[in-house]
């Protein structure tokens, strides 16, 4: 499985056919073709060339620089556009390469490449190189690793350019958004419209102002009180009676009738009223004192 080392030109444009023989280099051969003849039966191919590099100073130029393999006789170098890439061609091959570093000249600098290099000998070709990296050409940059980022093309952060997935992949994740909300999701990148608030009542079902759409109680609950009479009723008093009218409920005015006191303790919140009576007492000024004579 052929593997890319790619670099983006972006200096001014300088043309150069695809074909092999219009493209020189230097550092090697730039012959075409594939190396002919029938592969021995025994023996094996060279490993994949390691620490492949790449670094460009020159307009139009990149410089290509491995580690050499044990048994490899000579090294091929593949070109392709990216587009090439796609259908696993390639543009341009440079055979005969017998040592680092090889010079690639006349590519055009508005066009992103692909570059792979290959160990050969008497046995057969090696795969190619195993890890891909990428160059500004011009900009006296060179690179030995692969080219990270988010390799995803469904993530919000996709790097078309990127060769090795650096885990650092974003998505959209719809949600509500608002940390005020009651359905706040802090994991959430966009906001669906769905944020909820909180919705502030009585949440007591056995109150007068239940509300079934609250969520969170506001420490106003209603609740209906139906008057009750105090301990003053059913009491005797000389005087009108003050305290202790109504249990519950808000005493009304004591009045005197038929020589009894009478009051109401009216209900609340849609309570029912109630009414309570105290005796008339006789008055202290007409209280005989009896004496017991010797």
């Amino acid at each position: 499985m052929i593997r890319s080392l790619i670099f983006a030109l972006t200096l001014p444009i300088i043309s150069c056919s695809m074909l092999l023989t219009s493209c020189g280099g230097g550092g090697g051969s730039s012959s075409s073709g594939d190396t002919g003849g029938g592969s021995p039966t025994t023996g094996s191919a060279p490993a994949t060339p390691e620490n492949v590099t790449v670094s460009s100073d020159t307009d139009g130029e990149v410089i290509v620089n491995w580690d050499l393999v044990d048994s490899a006789t000579s090294y091929n170098i593949y070109v392709a556009t990216i587009s090439s890439v796609a259908s696993l061609a390639y543009d341009l091959k440079f055979t005969g390469i017998t040592e680092p570093p090889y010079t690639i000249t006349g590519l055009d600098n508005s066009t992103t490449y692909a570059v792979y290099v290959s160990a050969v000998n008497e046995y057969g070709e090696s795969d190619n190189v195993s890890e891909p990296g990428a160059i500004t050409p011009g900009a006296g940059g060179s690179t030995d690793g692969p080219l990270s980022g988010c390799t995803d093309p469904t993530a919000t952060n996709y790097d078309e350019t990127a060769t090795v997935d650096d885990g650092g992949c974003t998505y959209t994740i719809e949600g509500c958004t608002d940390p005020l909300a009651v359905n706040y999701d802090e994991t959430a990148t966009v906001d669906d419209g769905g944020c909820a608030y909180p919705i502030a009542g009585c949440t007591d079902p056995l109150a007068v102002n239940y509300d079934k759409t609250a969520d969170t109680d506001d420490g106003g609950c209603i609740y209906i009180v139906n008057g009750e009479c105090g301990k003053a009723n059913g009491g005797s008093y000389s005087t009108i009676p003050e305290k202790e009218l109504c249990t519950t409920g808000a005493a009304s005015t004591v009045t005197l009738e038929a020589n009894g006191w009478i009051w109401t303790c009216a209900g609340e919140n849609g309570g029912t009223d109630i009414s309570c009576r105290a005796d008339k007492g006789p008055d202290s000024d007409n209280v005989c004192e009896i004496v017991t004579c010797p």
